[in-house]
Order: structure tokens, then C-alpha cells, then sequence
């Protein structure tokens, strides 16, 4: 019960810098971030566990990719233009990139940012240029596996000042975003609210049951005698003795 609160007391300050240097650095923009945590809302909500004890196999799992093991993904010969109707058809940030030929390797990964500051900004023509030429290659690549606590994977996108993360366990199966992480923060942090208002709600119903007062008692069978009558009936009874 206590794992969020414990969780955000011990890195609480570190997830407030994370964000606050993703956003001075303008690696992604806070409006368009909620946006997409709205609309790419996980089909599963991750079970209240406690930041400490979430990884990124829960945050795929939440996203359904750990059962398909769904993966978006394009090759270096493709076209950027390509790409990036592929990431709006799916509304994904960015897609795993193959390179060419029958091993499907991986070659690196082109994202939204790729296209904003290689293409758009110096006005290249998407249509004539291909992935290979805008990504991030492979052995530049920063990744994560599936047991990467998700407050790690946090640190690592922002000292790297990175949006997107592909998951690696021996081969790509899946990608996370800095909205992935946030969601699965904010979710922890809604459950664990719900868990403490059930508690306090179930605590002062037992203070109620404890404290009941004497009024609420049934008072049982008591002689309507005033407080010390029964003694002088029984010292007024008494044969006085002589007095010499």
C-alpha cells in the first residue's frame, strides 16, 4: 500500500526534474504529451505495484504488445514520407527501423523528431528521402529490456534527452515513449489515492464502532434508588446498643 508513496519520497524529486528537463529542453512539447496519453490510452490498466516494482514488460503488457509482440517497424529503404504515414495511421511516435534483405535486422530507430528537425525544418523533400538517411542508427541506439524498472527508464530518456526507447531482449519486441512512463505513473499514483481513501474510510468506521457511546447501549434492569439509600435503610434497621 505504501509502495507509491515510498517510491515518490525516494525519487519523487528525480521524476520533478526528469519532466521539467524534458520540457526546458524542448524535447517534447507538455500539450502534445497529455494529447497522446489520452489517445494511446493502454487497454490495461498496470495493477496498483508500486513504482519500484513496475518494469517496462508491464508498461508493454498495458499497451497489448506483450501478447502480440506488435512491433511498428519500417525499413531503410523506405521512404520518409512512408514512415510517417505509417506513424500517423497507427498514432505512434516513431517506428523501429529493419534494414533490407531477408534477416531483418535491426538498423535503428526514426521518429517524429527525426522528420521535424531533418526534414521539415530544412525543407528536404520527404518524398525523395529515405529512412536510412534521418535515423538513428543502431550503434547509437539507447535501449532498455523488459526487466528495466520503469524509474530507470525514465533517467535514462532524460539524460540521453530522448522521446522514444525500443525494448530489447535479444531482439526488438516493443518501444516505449516518455508518455508510456508518465501514464504508468499517473496510474500508480491514482490507485494508490483510491487505496487510502478506502483505508481512512475503513479506519473511521472502526473508530466509529469502538467509541460507540453509552447512549447507544442498552442499558439493562437498575432499582431507581438514590446513591447511598440502601446503606441507611440497613444502618436505620440496626438495634442501638446501651450507652452507659
Amino acid at each position: 500500500m505504501q509502495g507509491i508513496a515510498k517510491a515518490l519520497s525516494q525519487h519523487g524529486k528525480r521524476l520533478r526534474l526528469a519532466v521539467l528537463q524534458h520540457m526546458n529542453k524542448g524535447i517534447f512539447s507538455w500539450a502534445t504529451l497529455i494529447s497522446r496519453i489520452q489517445s494511446e490510452s493502454p487497454a490495461v490498466i498496470i495493477p496498483h505495484m508500486g513504482l519500484e516494482n513496475i518494469t517496462v514488460r508491464e508498461i508493454l503488457r498495458a499497451k497489448g504488445e506483450a501478447q502480440s509482440r506488435a512491433v511498428y517497424w519500417c525499413s531503410t529503404t523506405h521512404l520518409v514520407h512512408e514512415a510517417v504515414k505509417h506513424m500517423t495511421a497507427n498514432n505512434v511516435g516513431s517506428l523501429v527501423v529493419l534494414k533490407s534483405g531477408d534477416d531483418k535486422q535491426l538498423a535503428g530507430i526514426v521518429t517524429e523528431r527525426d522528420f521535424a528537425r531533418k526534414i521539415l525544418l530544412p525543407g528536404r523533400p520527404s518524398e525523395e528521402t529515405r529512412v536510412e538517411d534521418i535515423m538513428t542508427e543502431e550503434n547509437k541506439l539507447i535501449t532498455v529490456s523488459s526487466n528495466t524498472n520503469i524509474l530507470r527508464a525514465m533517467e535514462l530518456m532524460t539524460d540521453e534527452h530522448i522521446r522514444h526507447v525500443p525494448v530489447f531482449d535479444e531482439k526488438v519486441v516493443g518501444m516505449i515513449s516518455i508518455g508510456d512512463v508518465v501514464r504508468a505513473i499517473v496510474d500508480q499514483q491514482h490507485q494508490e489515492v483510491k487505496q487510502l481513501k478506502k483505508n481512512d474510510s475503513q479506519q473511521a468506521d472502526l473508530r466509529t464502532k469502538k467509541y460507540t457511546t453509552i447512549s447507544q447501549i442498552s442499558p439493562g434492569h437498575v432499582d431507581n434508588v438514590t446513591p447511598g439509600a440502601s446503606r441507611l435503610k440497613e444502618y436505620n434497621s440496626m438495634t442501638p446498643g446501651s450507652i452507659g
